[in-house]
Protein backbone atom coordinates (compact mmCIF):
# COMPACT_ATOMS: atom_id res chain seq x y z
CA UNK A 1 0.00 0.00 0.00
CA UNK A 2 2.82 2.56 0.19
CA UNK A 3 1.96 3.27 3.85
CA UNK A 4 3.86 5.02 6.70
CA UNK A 5 2.27 4.13 9.83
CA UNK A 6 3.87 4.51 13.31
CA UNK A 7 2.05 3.19 16.57
CA UNK A 8 3.74 4.71 20.40
CA UNK A 9 2.46 4.64 23.50
CA UNK A 10 3.64 7.42 26.37
CA UNK A 11 2.15 7.41 29.86
CA UNK A 12 -1.19 5.47 28.79
CA UNK A 13 -1.92 7.50 25.59
CA UNK A 14 -1.60 5.89 22.24
CA UNK A 15 -0.20 7.37 19.45
CA UNK A 16 -1.01 6.33 15.60
CA UNK A 17 0.60 8.84 12.65
CA UNK A 18 -0.25 7.36 8.98
CA UNK A 19 1.47 8.79 5.56
CA UNK A 20 -0.86 7.16 2.97
CA UNK A 21 -2.18 8.17 -0.35
CA UNK A 22 -5.62 8.92 -0.30
CA UNK A 23 -6.46 5.81 -2.69
CA UNK A 24 -4.80 3.30 -0.06
CA UNK A 25 -6.37 5.11 3.43
CA UNK A 26 -8.88 2.94 4.15
CA UNK A 27 -7.14 -0.21 3.31
CA UNK A 28 -4.51 1.12 5.70
CA UNK A 29 -7.00 2.09 8.60
CA UNK A 30 -8.27 -1.38 8.50
CA UNK A 31 -5.08 -2.65 9.10
CA UNK A 32 -3.96 -0.38 11.98
CA UNK A 33 -7.37 -1.39 13.19
CA UNK A 34 -7.19 -4.89 13.20
CA UNK A 35 -3.10 -4.20 14.51
CA UNK A 36 -4.84 -2.29 17.53
CA UNK A 37 -7.76 -4.90 18.11
CA UNK A 38 -6.05 -7.88 17.28
CA UNK A 39 -2.22 -7.38 18.07
CA UNK A 40 -0.18 -10.66 18.52
CA UNK A 41 3.14 -10.54 20.21
CA UNK A 42 4.45 -14.31 20.44
CA UNK A 43 5.68 -14.77 24.12
CA UNK A 44 9.27 -15.80 22.92
CA UNK A 45 9.63 -12.28 21.31
CA UNK A 46 8.31 -10.61 24.75
CA UNK A 47 11.34 -12.57 26.31
CA UNK A 48 13.64 -11.46 24.26
CA UNK A 49 12.46 -7.64 24.33
CA UNK A 50 12.36 -7.09 27.82
CA UNK A 51 16.02 -9.05 27.70
CA UNK A 52 17.19 -6.46 25.54
CA UNK A 53 15.64 -3.59 27.20
CA UNK A 54 17.01 -4.58 30.56
CA UNK A 55 20.29 -5.12 28.91
CA UNK A 56 19.81 -1.53 27.20
CA UNK A 57 19.07 0.16 31.05
CA UNK A 58 21.61 -1.68 32.36
CA UNK A 59 24.31 -0.69 30.00
CA UNK A 60 23.32 2.81 30.41
CA UNK A 61 23.82 3.08 33.97
CA UNK A 62 26.96 3.27 33.14
CA UNK A 63 27.40 5.65 29.95
CA UNK A 64 29.03 8.66 30.59
CA UNK A 65 26.85 10.17 28.01
CA UNK A 66 23.77 9.09 29.61
CA UNK A 67 25.13 9.94 33.01
CA UNK A 68 26.19 13.66 31.42
CA UNK A 69 22.72 14.08 29.99
CA UNK A 70 21.05 12.93 33.23
CA UNK A 71 23.16 15.07 35.50
CA UNK A 72 22.29 17.94 33.02
CA UNK A 73 18.61 17.39 32.97
CA UNK A 74 18.72 17.43 36.59
CA UNK A 75 20.11 20.70 37.21
CA UNK A 76 18.26 22.15 33.97
CA UNK A 77 14.93 20.71 35.68
CA UNK A 78 15.44 20.06 39.30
Amino acid sequence: LGAQVGISSQGGLLSVSIVVKKENLAATLKIVETLLSKPTFPKEEFELLVRETTERINRSKTEPTTLAGNALARKLNP
